[in-house]
């Protein structure tokens, strides 16, 4: 059956021009991580969701919002450069990474008890506890996840994403305990952050008994891992601005609406950033080079799948909202309409090109002037139709992002 299997995957190589061997493989991997991740995401807030009011719901998403743009503060860029750098033969900097990505994290910490003084002053001690939460843990937050990606880099998928299973498993249970214990904003916070660093503290750990980290140093790594984290900064800042802007703007209520609306859209196009973990070792190890025809003709084979998985969720969206979401049926057409965002996941796999290539004026695109689009969209959006205005820009968004990175591509592939 292996054997019929790679048959049929050489003989498809004539058509889609890729090496499909390759990509089904690893991709298999990666895919059995995601999935692992998205699921528990999912059980999580069908949980939450089900325990907690609409208004305890939309103010945890929106602190989780504000520790994702806290994130900015933790050199996530400095993960895309590690997959790179150990993908060209330096793998003794993973000790280095999460030294550096805990150092810069005390300014996210910094902040977050800004905010949480401004709030304890404004007597919202549940707002003002869960940001002092978060300020005690911000540095730990995803500076042991380096492992993961330098995992990548070895091009070790399955090793990653059975670490990535396992973490997610811990992160399952710890959440639900407390969604059924103390259902409230500040102890759902807490837990996600200890779930999430103590799970990857335990993938780190792994990595290290596996793979002992000699002293070879890559010494553009950490200069190349800020400078994307600064690239990166408007982008993360912009995909995680509205929940903020929907708590500030419409209130808690509507967050959640909006937080259940983009769940499973949201997970839809990680099927791009999937295939993007596959590639970016791939293309930075062997400095892959493509036309901009044949881009089109390979990734023009993704919207086969995308087409059959977009008609399905529109013919179950409803039942399943009332299987798992019965308090947020409201939100059934806005998650169908956010759903259209999965054709815009060929984006994700021109951010591959640029990154392998280090081609910093299609970055600054990528990570600046697009995020910056989105936002003023979100904002027009949102403040002329409300709920819907907020759902139309995160799709108009999406197909922004989509033709901007198209046009820059044609400009760089001759």
């Amino acid at each position: 059956m292996k054997n019929s299997l790679i048959r049929a995957l050489r003989w498809s190589e004539k058509y889609t021009k890729t090496d499909m061997v390759y990509l089904f493989k690893n991709s298999f991997w990666v895919l059995l991580g995601q999935v692992a991740t998205s699921m528990s995401a999912f059980v999580v807030m069908v949980v939450v969701a089900n325990l907690v009011s609409k208004e305890v719901f939309g103010e945890y998403r929106f602190i989780i919002s504000i520790i994702s743009i806290l994130m900015v503060f933790t050199l996530p860029g400095l993960d895309t450069a590690l997959v790179q750098s150990t993908a060209r033969g330096y793998e003794g900097q993973l000790d280095l990474a999460v030294k550096t990505k805990m150092r810069w994290g005390i300014i996210a910490s910094v902040i977050a008890g800004v905010i949480s003084t401004y709030y304890f002053i404004n007597d919202n001690s549940s707002l003002g506890l869960s940001f002092a939460v978060v300020a005690a843990l911000m540095p730990l937050y995803g500076a042991y996840f380096t492992y993961f990606f330098f995992l990548q880099g070895k091009q070790k998928f399955a090793e990653a994403s059975a670490t990535q299973a396992v973490s997610r498993i811990l992160f399952l249970i710890i959440m639900i305990t407390t969604a059924y214990i103390l259902p409230t904003s500040t102890a759902l916070v807490a837990a996600f952050l200890v779930a999430t660093i103590a799970g990857q503290n335990l993938g780190s750990w792994w990595t290290r008994r596996k793979y002992p980290q000699e002293q070879n140093i890559d010494l553009r790594l950490i200069p190349y891992g800020k400078s994307l984290s600064l690239l990166s900064a408007i982008g993360i800042i912009a995909t995680n601005i509205d929940k903020v802007m929907t708590w500030f703007l419409l209130g808690a209520a509507s967050t959640a609406v909006y937080a259940i609306a983009t769940l499973l859209p949201l997970e839809s196009i990680r099927v791009g950033r999937m295939v993007s973990q596959v590639l970016l070792p791939k293309f930075s190890k062997n400095n892959s080079s493509i036309t901009f025809k044949q881009f089109l003709y390979k990734s023009s084979w993704m919207y086969i799948p995308l087409t059959i998985i977009f008609v399905t969720y529109a013919i179950l969206a409803h039942h399943l909202f009332s299987w798992f979401f019965p308090q947020y049926m409201e939100a059934v057409h806005y998650s169908i309409v956010g759903m259209l965002i999965l054709f815009s996941n060929p984006a994700y796999i021109v951010r591959v090109l640029f990154t392998s290539s280090k081609y910093e004026y299609g970055l600054r695109y990528t990570f600046t002037v697009i995020p910056i689009i989105k936002a003023l969209i979100l904002i027009v959006g949102m403040y002329l139709f409300g709920l819907w205005g907020a759902i139309g820009a995160f799709v108009v968004g999406g197909f922004v992002e989509l033709f901007v990175h198209l046009y820059l591509l044609k400009g760089f592939l001759k």
